[in-house]
């Protein structure tokens, strides 16, 4: 099935509210291999929010195009 470009930009959003908790964030990171390393504490702020140092849990950037799926 071809993507038609004129099609995709035409969509509208359906105005469906959809929320997104750290549950969500820490899956997608782990799924997109973040993590895998355990004793890498850069990819650890993506995976765990209970880090040494106290900081909050960072998203990875490209989480937002999938958030709402």
């Amino acid at each position: 099935m071809p993507i038609n470009y004129d099609e995709l930009m035409a969509m509208q959003a359906m105005g469906q509210p959809y929320a997104y908790t750290d549950r969500e964030v820490m899956l997608y990171a782990y799924g997109i291999g973040m993590g895998a390393d355990p004793m890498d504490e850069r990819e650890l702020a993506f995976v765990n929010e209970a880090t040494a140092e106290p900081r909050p849990l960072k998203v990875v950037p490209t989480f937002a195009s999938v958030a709402a799926w």
